[in-house]
């Protein structure tokens, strides 16, 4: 409910796939494996969510080593009150996917 992903990464081997929760100023996942199913409220997770810093969670991928990466931007304000070049506009986060997934319902 009250989702909206603009982007997704599926990390091949612990089968979860991750997306952008855009309505949520955060990061979602999915375990294809241990789930592969059932998609639904219980068995989704939110990985990260952070109104300051995942505003608009623009796009993410998992490279080859086993790392998200995510990007954010503040596009929603820039659209309603312009960039302001005195903050934070654009944020770039990594972090290993084992790391992303503990303690959810996305763990293997």
């Amino acid at each position: 409910p009250n989702s909206q992903a603009t982007a997704e990464s599926l990390d091949e081997k612990t089968g979860v796939l991750f997306y952008t929760q855009v309505n949520k100023d955060g990061v979602g996942c999915w375990n294809s494996y241990k789930h592969a199913n059932e998609y639904s409220a219980d068995t989704t997770d939110l990985v990260a969510t952070d109104s300051e810093t995942l505003v608009f969670p623009n796009d993410l991928k998992v490279d080859k080593e086993g790392y998200l990466w995510v990007l954010s931007d503040k596009l929603p304000v820039h659209i309603h009150k312009g960039l302001h070049t005195d903050e934070i506009n654009y944020r770039i986060f990594q972090t290993p996917v084992k790391d992303a997934i503990k303690g959810t319902v996305c763990d293997v």
